[in-house]
């Protein structure tokens, strides 16, 4: 069974946040949301087989979140979990040059740089040496510029089992 992220981009207009729906900018409906078990561990340190260290442990959801967000969260205890958020200038104040090791192991006999075993980690020096962008991946970067091109305040999500 997989994990799957679900986010809600809002901006911050006459003292409270709003919803902005601008899916013709992201990848998907909503930023960071393709499957990327990398991305969800820099994140929350959701399903963090690469052993890196998260940006921040789930924070919650954000005392401010509207109504029918936090309804929805707290009505699958079961299934939602590590709810979270940013602020976007915290994420585009991250060093993505810093070299991290990226500790997932990779399947035997795949030719595929990308090709994980899904849950192992490898012991601290012998995983691989990269930046955080290369880690994270052009998608991820695709979507934080669109969260800055529709003028983006905060990102909201949680994961789903």
């Amino acid at each position: 069974m997989g994990t799957r992220l679900t986010s809600w981009v809002e901006r911050r207009s006459g003292g409270k946040y709003e919803q902005i729906d601008r899916p013709d900018l992201f990848l998907s409906f909503e930023p960071f949301a393709p499957p990327n078990y990398g991305v969800y561990a820099f994140l929350a340190g959701v399903r963090n087989y690469a052993g890196i260290t998260p940006l921040s442990a789930p924070r919650g959801l954000p005392d401010d979140v509207r109504e029918s967000v936090s309804k929805r969260y707290y009505s699958y205890p079961d299934v939602l979990h590590s709810a979270s958020w940013f602020l976007v200038s915290e994420l585009a104040e991250v060093d993505y040059c810093e070299v991290i090791e990226d500790r997932r192991e990779r399947r035997v006999g795949s030719d595929r740089a990308d090709f994980y075993q899904t849950n192992n980690t490898v012991a601290l020096g012998k995983g691989e040496q990269m930046t955080l962008r290369e880690f994270l991946g052009a998608e991820f970067f695709l979507d934080l510029d669109a969260l800055t091109a529709c003028n983006a305040d905060r990102i909201v999500f949680w994961f789903e089992l």
